[in-house]
C-alpha cells in the first residue's frame, strides 16, 4: 500500500436512482418504465460536481439505484480518486454491497458483482447510508433524469 494513497484527502460522493412504472397490458400490472441517475461529487477542497443521466433501458428502482452507484464508482475511477466516502439512500443496494443482505434476485447479481469488482479497483472506498432526506441534491438529480429521458 502507497502511504500517499492512504494519506490522500477523501472525497464525497451522493448517489441516487429513480425509476417509473408504466401500464402493463394487464389490469393493475406494472412495468419497468423510464429511469435516471443523479450524482454528487464533493471535492477535498469543497468543490461540488453534479452530474445526471437518463437510462436508455427501461428498468426497477433497485436496478437504477446499482446504476447510479455503478456510475458513481466508473467516474471516481476515471478520475484516480483514491479516497472516497460514498453516500446513497438504499437499504437494499448498500446493504448487499456491505454483504449484510444476500442478492437473491438473479437479475441484481451482474449489477452487484459489477459494483463490487469497482470497489476493489479504489484503495479506500467506504459505503454509508444515509436517511433520504440528506441525499436530496442526487433525488432531485435523478428524478431530472429521468424525466428527460426519452420514452
Amino acid at each position: 500500500m502507497n502511504l500517499d494513497d492512504h494519506e490522500s484527502p477523501a472525497w464525497k460522493l451522493y448517489f441516487d436512482g429513480e425509476a417509473s412504472f408504466q401500464r402493463g397490458t394487464e389490469p393493475q400490472s406494472l412495468l419497468p418504465g423510464k429511469a435516471g441517475v443523479g450524482l454528487i461529487f464533493i471535492t477535498p477542497d469543497k468543490v461540488i460536481l453534479r452530474y445526471s443521466y437518463s437510462l436508455s433501458d427501461p428498468c426497477t428502482n433497485n436496478k437504477a439505484e446499482y446504476e447510479a452507484l455503478i456510475t458513481g464508482l466508473e467516474l471516481a475511477i476515471s478520475m484516480e480518486i483514491k479516497n472516497i466516502k460514498i453516500y446513497g439512500d438504499s437499504q437494499l443496494v448498500i446493504n448487499q454491497v456491505a454483504g449484510t443482505y444476500k442478492v437473491l434476485k438473479p437479475n441484481l447479481l451482474k449489477y452487484h458483482s459489477y459494483a463490487m469488482k469497482l470497489f476493489g479497483q479504489i484503495p479506500s472506498a467506504t459505503l454509508v447510508r444515509i436517511p433520504r432526506g440528506q441525499n436530496a441534491t442526487a433525488d432531485v438529480l435523478a428524478k431530472l433524469a429521468k424525466e428527460m429521458s426519452c420514452p
